[in-house]
């Protein structure tokens, strides 16, 4: 049985997620179909969709390079099209068995 893994956008991650999908759906009403934004935009929801399946995917930040301020155990990034890259933490990193009973 497999696990359900939510990705959970906060604070200022939320807050560009949403102007970008305004920005890109606006293009996209428009007829454009390969704006800059219309392309991170489905980047990232592809990369969203990688991560649900896989919850360690991408590269592991080392510890000593994670800022103190975070008080995160761990951080992952991945890469976006045109260079754009995205930083995630995972708080449960190694999957916990499913037990019966």
């Amino acid at each position: 049985m497999s696990r359900i893994v939510r990705v959970i956008l906060k604070d200022q991650a939320k807050a560009e997620f949403e102007e970008l999908k305004k920005i890109a759906e606006g293009q996209e009403a428009r007829g454009e179909s390969k704006s800059l934004e219309i392309q991170l935009l489905k980047s990232i929801k592809q990369k969203i969709d990688a991560i649900k399946a896989n919850p360690v995917y991408g590269e592991s930040i080392p510890k000593d390079q994670i800022p103190r301020g975070l008080a995160v155990s761990n951080l992952f990034h991945v890469s976006l099209s045109n260079y754009w890259r995205m930083v995630y933490n995972n708080p449960c990193p190694k999957p916990t068995p499913f037990r019966r009973g």
